[in-house]
């Protein structure tokens, strides 16, 4: 993988990385950006989509303007944009062609983009085109990401509760309970600590990711002290960011109270990624070792004010929402080329009826008469979901044969 480029991989395997097995590993390279010498901040609607927070930013290229979804991802690189924006935006090639996990990217040039007026600042940063993917991720419905490498120039808030994005180069009064939170020299990931069961761990605090993520080796020791802690198999909800073997093994775990600063969290929910994630790989990128990355699940609670110049981050609560993603028929799905939802697993904690009518590679047509095609994980997860003990009515297509179903709704962690 091009290490200089990489948004940490949510689907990132120490094996994959070093090219050991033939998995592919998701890309998530993003927008650098500066700012308009005449602005010193805006403010601009945050659309939340499955816990992920997206902005819209206008690209320019020549006499071509294309508005384009971006998430706003703390944890990033260099700028990618779909082939879609390409297309649209007459974009040609600057280099060769570069072959990255079964990805296509290639190396674009002279694009100017702003979000909400503030011109950014794309001196220096390396641009990326997918010629073979409108979307950069199966996920959410975005076409480009704005990551640390540009955050770090500026305040940043992020209201979630308000739907509200800020960014700005001036200096003003910070709202909310202060957090150290180092800024990686390099990289410019951003780690903040949480006390979990007595014991501070280090995270990053990722915002491009929908879902808290925690090391392997250290659920397995939370679930071996606490065995009545809730478990469950299968990466379900919007814990479902790509499909597969490791999401449909992933172990979800509840975890009673995180504290957060003065904040204590309760029931927040986390999903496994292999061990060497966090405690090798990406903790070579932070300023001190992580177990793993906070994430939109959790975050969504707040307003969270991060002053990268300074190293803190400001938080405000204004809620305690629930995880309604997480009552649902429990499916891991991934994205097959031509847009389908296929079945690759589910949730141990599925109904039983789930488990003995829906088959792996079933391919999903609609969910609640409503045609999925195309559409990102984030949206299906959120059709799936309802209330506990309702049903939900699916269409599957088991090759040749398309089967109606309904199915029951059910509370999995």
């Amino acid at each position: 993988m091009l290490k200089p480029f990489v948004h940490w991989c949510q689907d990132y395997t120490p094996e994959a990385y070093n090219g050991d097995t033939g998995m592919k590993p998701a890309i998530f390279l993003a927008l650098s950006i500066g700012f308009n010498v005449g602005a010193q901040s805006v403010t601009v609607p945050l659309i939340l989509e499955g816990n992920a927070p997206i902005v819209e930013v206008l690209v320019r290229h020549g006499d071509h303007a294309r508005t384009a979804r971006f998430l706003v991802d703390t944890g990033g690189g260099a700028l990618m944009i779909g082939s879609n924006v390409m297309s649209d935006l007459a974009v040609p090639p600057a280099g060769p062609e570069i072959k990255e996990g079964g990805d296509l990217l290639v190396p674009l040039r002279n694009l100017t983009c702003d979000i909400g007026g503030l011109q950014l600042d794309l001196k220096d940063v390396r641009i990326f085109g997918t010629p073979g993917r409108v979307r950069i991720m199966a996920r959410n419905l975005v076409e480009g990401m704005v990551p640390a490498s540009i955050l770090r120039k500026y305040r940043v808030i992020l209201n979630y509760p308000s739907r509200l994005f800020t960014l700005a180069t001036s200096k003003s009064q910070p709202r909310g309970i202060q957090l150290d939170t180092p800024i990686a020299a390099t990289s410019g990931f951003p780690r903040i600590e949480v006390e979990i069961s007595g014991k501070k761990y280090g995270f990053l605090l990722d915002t491009g990711a929908s879902f808290t993520m925690v090391s392997q080796s250290v659920l397995d020791g939370w679930t071996e002290q606490h065995p009545e802690w809730s478990t469950a198999r299968g990466s379900t909800g919007f814990a479902n960011m790509f499909g597969g073997a490791m999401e449909n093994a992933g172990l979800m775990l509840r975890v009673p109270e995180m504290k957060i600063g003065k904040f204590s969290q309760r029931d927040a929910a986390v999903v496994s990624r292999p061990p060497g994630t966090f405690e090798k790989w990406m903790s070579s990128m932070m300023s001190a070792p992580i177990i793993g990355a906070l994430a939109g699940n959790v975050l969504r609670d707040f307003r969270v004010e991060i002053d990268y110049p300074h190293g803190a981050t400001y938080l405000e609560r204004s809620q305690e929402s629930r995880d309604t993603d997480l009552i649902s028929v429990g499916l891991v799905l991934s994205i097959a080329e031509n847009g389908d939802p296929i079945v690759t697993g589910m949730s141990s904690r599925a109904a039983e009826i789930v488990k003995h009518l829906v088959h792996t590679n079933d391919r999903l047509i609609a969910v609640g008469g409503r045609k999925v095609n195309g559409e990102p994980l984030a949206v299906i997860a959120g059709l799936l979901s309802g209330k506990e003990d309702t049903s939900v009515t699916l269409t599957i297509l088991r090759g040749d044969e398309q089967v109606n179903l309904t199915l029951p709704a059910k509370r999995l962690l």
